[in-house]
């Protein structure tokens, strides 16, 4: 629940924030602004930099911050 209130936060505000997701057995982190989610296909489009976007599943996001 504090990881969607965080994000729904970061949206809202177009705060930068550091996504930390864990797959396949790595964590990985990154940081940017979240241009989008989509709640159907919990989908989460994160821009890292001015040309770099990333499409991340919320199903693996284990921490924001």
């Amino acid at each position: 629940m504090e990881i969607s209130e965080r994000l729904a936060d970061a949206l809202d505000f177009r705060n930068e924030v550091t996504i930390t997701t864990y797959r396949k057995g790595k964590y990985e982190k990154f940081t940017g602004i979240i241009q989008s989610a989509n709640p159907e296909t919990k989908m989460i489009t994160f821009s890292v930099g001015n040309f770099e976007h990333h499409k991340i599943s919320a199903n693996i996001i284990v921490g924001v911050e």
